[in-house]
């Protein structure tokens, strides 16, 4: 999200200790209390930390998966084992794929 802030507003932020990223999240995680108000309440953090947590998880789950895809579509999916992992990224690093 790309905000604009007017003079009064970039007084505000460094006064009280906020920075433009804090004010994007609040923006585009909090709950829109009234026209052109938005709090970031607790549920709305405690939403977040969850789906993060879930993502971790996901990514956690995911570590060592390959996909082959052509063009846009998936071939298969399975986990590389070490030697499956060294074998690509060594053709990778020298083109070897399609070269």
């Amino acid at each position: 999200m790309n905000l604009s802030l007017c003079d009064h507003a970039n007084a505000r932020i460094r006064q009280r200790g906020f920075s433009e990223s804090d004010v994007e999240l609040i923006v585009s995680l909090g709950t829109q209390v009234e026209d052109g108000a938005v709090l970031f309440r607790k549920q709305d953090v405690d939403r977040e930390i969850r789906d993060l947590k879930r993502r971790i998880q996901s990514l956690h789950r995911l570590k060592n998966a390959k996909a082959v895809v052509n063009g846009a579509t998936v071939v298969t999916v399975y986990r590389a084992g070490k030697s499956s992992q060294r074998t690509t990224l060594r053709r990778a690093r020298e083109g070897g794929w399609g070269a």
